[in-house]
């Protein structure tokens, strides 16, 4: 008889333990996933923030690269600083004279 009071106390304590362990591993699996700055969660939301700041990186680099190619058209080539001129300013040549037609 005390045999079987061990077993089953042996048993119990079995359960019990196999009861803390589980509830240990899923304390664990929540923080991981919900820690405030450090769980799953934060990490996709970090990763995908680094994402659309490489993606916006790299349409300023081509931007700023278009830019850098229009500042040394205008120091160099005077037949773009003309184009520039005439399409945005209004500027004419000497003798130059606009017509403005209306559409009906």
């Amino acid at each position: 008889m005390i045999d079987r009071s061990k077993r089953r106390q042996a048993q119990q304590q079995k359960k019990i333990f196999l009861r803390c362990a589980v509830l240990l591993g899923l304390c664990f699996i929540l923080a991981l996933l919900f820690t405030p700055g450090y769980g799953l969660f934060s990490y996709r939301k970090a990763v995908k923030q680094q994402t659309i700041q490489i993606q916006e990186n790299q349409r300023m680099q081509k931007e700023n690269e278009q830019l850098a190619q229009e500042i040394d058209l205008l120091k160099n080539d005077e037949k773009y600083i003309e184009n520039v001129a005439r399409k945005e300013y209004g500027l004419l040549k000497k003798n130059e004279e606009v017509y403005e037609f209306k559409r009906k």
